[in-house]
């Protein structure tokens, strides 16, 4: 998540819908008041869910009275990504993840900090642990936060723009324009290389197990499995 108390914003930022960019767009703005940490144990999480940060600013508000914590008066900001094409980025990311790793241990990779050694390693282990490539895409689907429950909640949706990764530039674009954001460079650097396709990876049971989990976001947004 990210916040600015003088422009009254928060983000909500989910895992695999371009929260990287939208991070490295608003650093050289000098905008940023708090930028989660990639630490669930943090007062603020990189990936904290709406309930969670509310519940966190309201703490503050009822102990100082501070204005800068009232969450009423925020404009909160959340990108939102196709869910077969997320899992899928989820899916390669942890596999390249696991590649890396095999280069770092061979001393082929140089200067990885702890976070990255302990990813690599997890992820070496989830790709070596014997299942079928469509079984770890299933354990993926199960293991991670659906969309709907970083923002959606008695279901209603609880943020006051809801971008979409497939137009992402433009999105960003458009929020920092609102807030008067000038020279505001979006680059989406974070974009994978992939090996193999979506359809060779997915059978109907995944593509069904994936708008399960999602069926909070899909009664809300409209998406469609495209391989």
């Amino acid at each position: 998540m990210i916040t600015s108390y003088k422009h009254k914003f928060l983000t909500v930022d989910i895992p695999k819908t371009g929260t990287r960019t939208l991070r490295e767009t608003l650093a050289p703005l000098k905008v940023i008041s708090i930028l989660g940490e990639p630490n669930t144990q943090a007062e603020f999480y990189q990936h904290d869910k709406l309930s969670r940060i509310k519940k966190t600013f309201d703490i503050k508000f009822k102990q100082t009275n501070d204005p800068i914590w009232n969450i009423d008066k925020y404009y909160i900001f959340t990108i939102i990504r196709n869910p077969w094409s997320r899992y899928f980025s989820f899916f390669n990311y942890f596999k390249s993840a696991s590649e890396n790793y095999e280069k770092f241990l061979s001393g082929n990779l140089q200067g990885w900090n702890e976070a990255q050694i302990h990813q690599g390693k997890s992820s070496h282990d989830f790709f070596n642990s014997g299942l079928s490539e469509k079984d770890l895409m299933k354990r993926i689907v199960k293991n991670n936060d659906d969309q709907g429950s970083f923002f959606i909640y008695n279901d209603n949706i609880h943020a006051t723009h809801v971008a979409r990764f497939e137009n992402l530039k433009n999105e960003i674009l458009d929020f920092c324009n609102l807030f008067f954001l000038e020279n505001p460079i979006v680059t989406h650097g974070n974009k994978g290389e992939y090996s193999i396709k979506m359809n060779e990876l997915y059978d109907q049971e995944i593509v069904d197990l994936i708008a399960q989990r999602e069926k909070v976001l899909l009664n809300h947004y409209s998406f469609d499995y495209e391989s």
